[in-house]
């Protein structure tokens, strides 16, 4: 897997031989596009949309399972309960971020 920088090199067409100015700002806006697509969303700033499947963080930092909000809380799969989620206190869930951004 490439990384982040060679990634950006080799979209702005960078050869490392000759960099111009345009060349350097495709690279700075590759890397603001991988920035905003890993970015935690803190739930104090926004809230993802009822139903839409998400990551969730908890308040120690641990990315906790794929979950969704409905109504005020958040909820994860479970296989053992009756209608196959439970829901998890929100004040354990500290930022979310899209498993897939449209």
């Amino acid at each position: 897997m490439k990384t982040i920088e060679e990634a950006s090199s080799e979209y702005s067409g960078d050869n490392n031989n000759y960099t111009t100015l345009f060349t350097q700002q495709k690279k700075e806006a590759f890397k603001a596009g991988i920035e905003f697509a890993q970015r935690w969303i803190d739930v104090k700033d926004e809230l993802p949309e009822d139903n839409m499947p998400i990551l969730l963080k908890d308040r120690n930092g641990f990315i906790k399972e794929i979950g969704f909000l409905i109504g005020n809380a958040f909820f994860v799969f479970n296989k053992n309960s009756q209608n196959g989620y439970h829901e998890i206190y929100n004040t354990k869930v500290t930022h979310w971020r899209p498993i897939e951004l449209k």
